[in-house]
């Protein structure tokens, strides 16, 4: 929803800004000559961590791509381009079919960022098929979401997107379990993952799941287990 990055802030957006800008940084340092380091982030809305890597990266050594499936181009992404020519804005449809042409290797990404702020959960399920379409094998994948809340099932709840209809025919609200996407993750060819929760309660709040993309996967293989994690996020 649109209160993901609110949501995320008050967990301490800050730290995992921090954790990002040092993967970045590190990754720059280990890159072998002559290739690019890209960046690909995906969402809803603005863009959230766009101002932090292109403050980071050398634009001769490496690519970022803000792709949104908004209709109009966000404000923030105009200054930002002012500031970042070399940044690239992608619009994409929820419609758009991911597998429609294979994608040269020079095109692929090797980090993936999504901020979960999508109205339905078809056009979550969609970002993640996207970005494993767009992530080169072994390419990492970052998923900001958020635990399931009364009060915002009770604010959005009026809108019929915002359910969806689970196996045993219940309605499910558009945010969902760690364990959930993390099966949806397997099923579009990523690995098991884990989840690591930003708030200390694991149940309420935003978490983020990271796994990395490989291009065989086994679809005999049932669901790993689940692996929660906390994170104490620190700031001066």
């Amino acid at each position: 929803s649109r209160l993901a990055r609110p949501l995320l802030a008050e967990a301490g957006m800050h730290s995992v800004e921090q954790a990002i800008r040092d993967l970045v940084v590190q990754a720059l340092c280990q890159l072998p000559s002559g290739e690019r380091l890209r960046i690909i982030e995906l969402g809803a809305g603005r863009p959230s961590f766009a101002a932090i890597i292109c403050k980071e990266v050398d634009f001769n050594r490496c690519d970022y791509t803000f792709a949104t499936t908004a209709s109009a181009v966000p404000e923030e992404w105009q200054s930002l381009q002012e500031r970042f020519p070399a940044a690239e804005l992608r619009q994409v449809s929820p419609a758009e079919n991911v597998e429609t042409a294979a994608i040269a290797a020079a095109g692929q990404f090797q980090l993936a960022l999504i901020i979960a702020d999508f109205d339905t959960e078809q056009d979550a399920l969609h970002a993640l098929a996207y970005s494993r379409r767009q992530l080169a094998p072994g390419g990492s994948v970052l998923v900001f979401e958020q635990h399931q809340s009364r009060w915002m099932d009770f604010v959005f709840g009026a809108r019929r997107s915002w359910w969806s209809v689970a196996a045993d025919d219940s309605w499910v609200s558009r945010h969902r379990p760690a364990q959930f996407w993390r099966q949806q993750m397997q099923r579009v060819g990523f690995q098991t993952g884990v989840s690591l929760e930003l708030s200390a309660d694991g149940a309420s709040g935003p978490y983020l799941l990271l796994s990395q993309y490989t291009e065989q996967v086994s679809v005999a293989s049932p669901p790993a287990q689940a692996v929660t994690r906390n994170w104490l996020l620190v700031a001066d």
